[in-house]
């Protein structure tokens, strides 16, 4: 008998104790690049709901997120002006945390740049007895393609 209660007692912390979740919306807010920008090239940029929209769909840990970004393009070259990250669907126990960028590159030409941001998330689960947690880096081009790096 007392290990059937002590089997429930275990069995019922575990239960509760699942730790936070990041609800679903938008995670840490927009993400602001143009300072990488050259300035005559921040000049010409648009504000962000002007620009182009982009949007990378990615499943971290049995969150449903998206990754979107702004572009615009000036004449054969294309820049990056913003990103953020957006939960779609929370799982239970698992936070998200945006954790910044590396530094640009050009995926393109020097008569036809392209850039690009390496762009990372981190995320921990809080299940049971323990936690977990990882990085993962994700690369957004400024033509509009996206994925892990």
């Amino acid at each position: 008998m007392k290990r059937l209660s002590l089997a429930v007692c275990l069995a019922f912390l575990l239960a509760c104790n699942r730790g936070e979740t990041t609800p679903a919306g938008p995670v840490g807010g927009d993400v602001d690049v143009r300072a990488d920008l050259a300035p005559e090239v921040r000049a010409k940029a648009p504000k962000d709901d002007a620009a182009t929209q982009r949007e990378l769909a990615l499943t971290v840990q049995g969150v449903d997120l998206k990754l979107l970004w702004r572009t615009f393009d000036d004449g054969p070259n294309k820049y990056i002006l913003s990103y953020r990250w957006e939960v779609v669907k929370p799982a239970e126990g698992v936070l998200i945390e945006p954790i910044g960028k590396l530094n640009p590159t050009n995926a393109g030409t020097e008569a036809a740049a392209i850039e690009q941001q390496t762009v990372r998330v981190r995320w921990r689960t809080e299940r049971g007895v323990g936690s977990q947690m990882g990085e993962l880096s994700y690369k957004i081009s400024a033509d509009g393609t996206g994925g892990p790096t």
